[in-house]
């Protein structure tokens, strides 16, 4: 994933002015997932000059590699706020919907097409949080764990009941995240919500 860490998503997402929240993180990791380069500094297969960069690939693509996170993290956000970009950059600065993100690259020129989605979309059950272990989770599930987790993130009391309180809540939670807001805890619901 060419040198992408967790901290060169908050730089990025700094030098952009958007949110370091999570839901931007996993947009980030999903993106230079997506990319699949193996360029220095420069996860999304950025070709911004910069000082000290050299040609990572010479089939005329004209990637580069950075010769360290800050000059990779500064083209990035230089690549992002060149003008061809201003739908990447409104995703990013709502900073509450990974797919929201995806999509604005998809539809940009960019490059990477739908693989950004591909790769949200094959994260699958599986790589839920793992709270979420026997969801989904419904108004009249047991209480649990897992329910107390659900109600924190969507700001009422954790007292593990998914009543109409807590449903509502989620319908709120999944329309302000862009999410088919039926009050039920899918696995998708559960990715965007993120770990306990």
């Amino acid at each position: 994933m060419g040198d992408y860490s967790q901290g060169m998503g908050w730089d990025i997402l700094s030098g952009c002015q958007a949110p370091t929240s999570p839901e931007n993180l996993t947009a980030l990791k999903a993106w230079a997932q997506a990319e699949g380069g193996e360029a220095r500094w420069n996860p999304f297969n950025t070709k911004e000059p910069w000082p000290g960069a050299t040609l990572y690939n010479h089939e005329g693509i004209g990637v580069k590699n950075y010769p360290n996170m800050v000059a990779g993290v500064k083209a990035t956000v230089a690549t992002l706020q060149n003008g061809l970009y201003p739908n990447i950059l409104a995703a990013l600065k709502k900073g509450n919907n990974p797919y929201d993100v995806a999509h604005a690259i998809a539809a940009s020129p960019w490059g990477t097409g739908n693989r950004v989605v591909q790769v949200l979309d094959g994260w699958g059950p599986q790589q839920v949080p793992p709270w979420y272990l026997h969801g989904p989770y419904r108004q009249g599930s047991p209480t649990s764990y897992a329910v107390k987790v659900i109600q924190a993130k969507v700001h009422v009391s954790a007292d593990g009941v998914f009543g109409p309180i807590t449903r509502g809540a989620v319908i709120a939670y999944q329309a302000a995240h862009h999410l088919a807001a039926d009050g039920i805890v899918g696995p998708l619901t559960a990715r965007v919500m993120g770990p306990a």
